[in-house]
């Protein structure tokens, strides 16, 4: 696996800038995340990724409007599905709220059920949580976070490493950890998150043990995983997903990181774009011109 980023620099002639990558997906419930950002005047804006067995596709808000300490939230057009993996189906959609209050404010979504996995249970309720601070006065985009840099195969015999991607676009300091989500009872063997760098790994001892053996009854559901990706003014982003464990990786084009930046006419802009070849390990990404949409 492959990882590199670099820095855009671009005065912007519209009112926003769209850097466009790409996709992957999952099953019944196979995990998700809620990666939320606030304007200066208090729109909350929050994208939901969730993956979903193939034949049973719904939404991470199936079961209403994300919930936060200050309401619920309105989904914002239909969902996206992705279904260029055959192993599950990917989910974007987008929910807005305009906050009244500043501080820290808490999202939850939750519904039934997981998809059965070594490391959860069909019968388990699943929760999504996220959190994200406003000052009442300024934008704030704490973490930004795409699935499409975690690479989900893990080659049986051989170690893992990946890592989780996330960067703050607001200059924060980001942290780590791989706290259980509710409803998984355990992390696949071997497996750690470091919790400064967000760097995934896996012993090679530990691919060839019961967590990555194929699951018979769905595609691709090995081995569940979570943990939270944490901003240093208190917002945070927890992810849950499924590693498949393969005895060859395929060879899937890089993707780059989806980032959507809010400016003013003429303002210049400068962010962190990422991207990650997530098929054959030892690969070098070269870059080329990226398109400024909007």
């Amino acid at each position: 696996m492959s990882s590199t980023k670099f820095k855009l620099a671009a005065t912007v002639a519209g009112v926003a800038v769209a850097l466009l990558g790409t996709a992957a997906q999952a099953s019944h419930f196979r995990g998700g995340a809620m990666v939320a950002s606030v304007s200066a005047s208090g729109l909350l804006t929050v994208t939901a990724t969730s993956f979903w067995r193939t034949n049973s596709v719904s939404d991470i808000d199936e079961s209403g409007a994300i919930q936060s300490s200050q309401g619920s939230l309105t989904q914002v057009g239909a969902q996206v599905n992705d279904t260029s993996d055959s192993r599950f189906t990917r989910v974007t959609s987008t929910h807005t709220r305009q906050l009244t209050t500043t501080g820290l404010t808490t999202l939850s979504a939750s519904s039934c059920c997981r998809v059965t996995g070594p490391s959860n249970s069909s019968s388990n309720t699943w929760t999504m949580n996220s959190s994200i601070f406003w000052n009442g006065q300024t934008a704030n985009t704490p973490i930004l976070f795409n699935f499409s840099n975690v690479q989900p195969e893990v080659l049986r015999g051989t170690a893992y490493s990946g890592n989780l991607g996330a960067i703050s676009g607001s200059g924060l300091t980001l942290t780590y950890d791989q706290v259980l989500n509710a409803g998984i009872s355990g992390q696949p063997a071997g497996f750690t998150v470091n919790t400064a760098t967000g760097a995934l790994s896996i012993t090679a001892a530990a691919t060839n043990g019961p967590s990555y053996v194929d699951n018979g009854s769905n595609i691709g559901a090995d081995a569940a995983f979570s943990g939270n990706i944490k901003a240093s003014d208190g917002s945070f982003v927890e992810f849950e997903w499924l590693f498949d464990g393969v005895g060859a990786l395929s060879n899937l084009a890089p993707t780059v990181n989806d980032q959507i930046i809010n400016a003013l006419v003429g303002d210049t802009v400068s962010t962190t774009v990422t991207g990650t070849d997530d098929g054959q390990p030892n690969t070098t990404l070269t870059w080329a011109d990226i398109g400024l949409l909007g």
